[in-house]
């Protein structure tokens, strides 16, 4: 398959968007993906609502009211219809920040989320949240993608990371990245990963 047909999500623990979009955007180049998937803004909805990123619209948001950093959001490409898909209501700040978009592909639609956890959030919450919102919107012919930072290593087998895969396999969804995303002096950890559908 051409590179120009794939389709092209890119997600980031950005850990601070205000000043880095310059550098983002030049990264991309040449070929920029077709959806932007970041967890730790930091932004205001104000501020975030007026940010400009080259080809991009912004499609969907999470930010923070009561502590500082912390947000998500979700950028199209200028090219690619979509839908909004508000899901404030499930969100507590720390404990599950997510949003969405919606996009019609061939016979399917496909529902993308962003979502962040902070380590000090509780993950019962989480989990109770992330059920909910993926039972309220799951049905015929939808499929899902999940880019998320929930501060889980998936490179460990701990209670939590079995709790979610139980709860993700209800709903046939499964990790697509198995090695290191962040690298320290003494540890190698994978928090950051991307959930699709097994039928996609």
């Amino acid at each position: 398959m051409k590179g120009k047909n794939l389709f092209r999500v890119f997600h980031q623990n950005i850990r601070g968007l205000k000043y880095k979009v310059d550098e983002l955007s030049n990264s991309f180049l040449p070929d920029y993906p077709n959806i932007l998937c970041l967890t730790e803004h930091h932004l205001k909805n104000f501020e975030i609502d007026k940010l400009p990123i080259d080809r991009f619209k912004l499609g969907s948001k999470f930010c923070r009211h009561e502590y500082k950093n912390g947000g998500v959001c979700i950028f199209v490409h200028e090219d690619l219809e979509f839908s909004s898909i508000s899901l404030d209501k499930y969100c507590k700040e720390k404990d599950i920040e997510v949003c969405a978009v919606g996009l019609k592909l061939t016979s399917i639609r496909l529902i993308i989320l962003t979502i962040y956890r902070s380590l000090s959030g509780n993950f019962t919450n989480f989990l109770i949240n992330l059920d909910n919102i993926l039972n309220t919107l799951h049905g015929n012919k939808v499929e899902f993608m999940i880019c998320r930072d929930i501060n889980i290593n998936y490179l460990e087998n701990c209670n939590k990371r079995q709790q979610l895969a139980t709860l993700l396999q209800a709903y046939n969804l499964i990790g697509t990245i198995s090695f290191p995303t962040c690298k320290f002096i003494s540890s190698i950890t994978a928090i950051d990963n991307i959930f699709i559908t097994t039928s996609m």
